[in-house]
């Protein structure tokens, strides 16, 4: 369940049907006012559920195009899964690539994703932004 969340976050039907309502999302940093700076999607996003969900990956495919998301291993434990894999993305703005590993440790319930804080490699992400010195 978790694996075809991950493979089809653009896809909303598939986000609404596994994503709870009350489900918690955090990207890169629980509450670090940096990264949110440079990537407004970073952050702690609590009891959002799946439209929110929508709204978060559509602003994260608005600034970079997924050319390859891997994943390499996917372990699970009751309601706890992990997954570690890799991800290729391309910046809109500069048309860069980055390449970072990355992990999310999710937990699950009535089969539907609870929460999900996932991990990349931030220095990576924010550095293919830059255009002309800027940051886009």
């Amino acid at each position: 369940m978790v694996e075809k969340l991950l493979q089809n976050l653009d896809n909303a039907e598939i986000v609404r049907d596994l994503v709870s309502e009350d489900a918690t999302y955090v990207c890169l940093a629980y509450d670090n006012p940096e990264p949110k700076s440079i990537l407004h999607y970073c952050g702690s996003h609590s009891n959002i559920g799946p439209d929110s969900f929508i709204d978060i990956f559509a602003s994260v495919y608005n600034i970079f195009s997924n050319e390859e998301f891997t994943i390499h291993t996917c372990l699970g434990d009751g309601e706890n899964v992990v997954v570690f894999g890799t991800v290729i993305s391309r910046s809109r703005a500069s048309a860069k690539l980055f390449r970072s590993p990355f992990s999310t440790w999710c937990r699950v319930g009535d089969r539907k994703l609870k929460q999900m804080p996932f991990m990349e490699d931030t220095l990576a992400s924010s550095s293919v932004l830059r255009v002309d010195g800027s940051i886009y």
